[in-house]
């Protein structure tokens, strides 16, 4: 499967003055509209808007506990995408255990705690999933 750069640096433009918000604008609907630019369907579609209220992270995961069956959001996405070892373009990336991003260029793009994205050195990737695995 071809991933479609164009069409996700496209999205990265539409995030650059977005406020972060947890349930609204956070780094898991971020991560997931970013796959789904690139390959037209994001691996949580089914999750997105489905948790957002003012406790944010904590319902949302157990929100992933109940809906993926899954203890922490590496869990759930082994779920749905498969792991690999191999820093390629286009890899989901979580970063520090807490954050998710896109592995892009020399490093990853993930949001920044206030606005917009930021890019950040590829070291900080604990754990990456392929998108495009067939």
């Amino acid at each position: 499967m071809a991933l479609d750069y164009d069409r996700f640096t496209d999205y990265l433009e539409t995030c650059a003055t977005r406020d972060f918000r947890y349930g609204v604008f956070d780094c898991f609907i971020f991560a997931n509209e970013a796959v789904k630019a690139l390959r037209g369907a994001g691996f949580a579609d089914d999750m997105i808007g489905r948790y957002a209220n003012n406790r944010g992270r904590l319902y949302a995961r157990t929100y992933l506990n109940r809906i993926g069956n899954a203890d922490s959001l590496a869990e759930f996405i082994d779920g749905r995408l498969p792991r690999t070892n191999i820093s390629r373009r286009g890899n989901l990336v979580m970063v520090n255990q807490t954050s998710l991003g896109i592995m892009f260029g020399s490093g990853i793009v993930t949001l920044d705690n206030l606005c917009g994205t930021t890019l950040v050195d590829e070291s900080l990737a604990v754990v990456q999933w392929e998108i495009d695995a067939d």
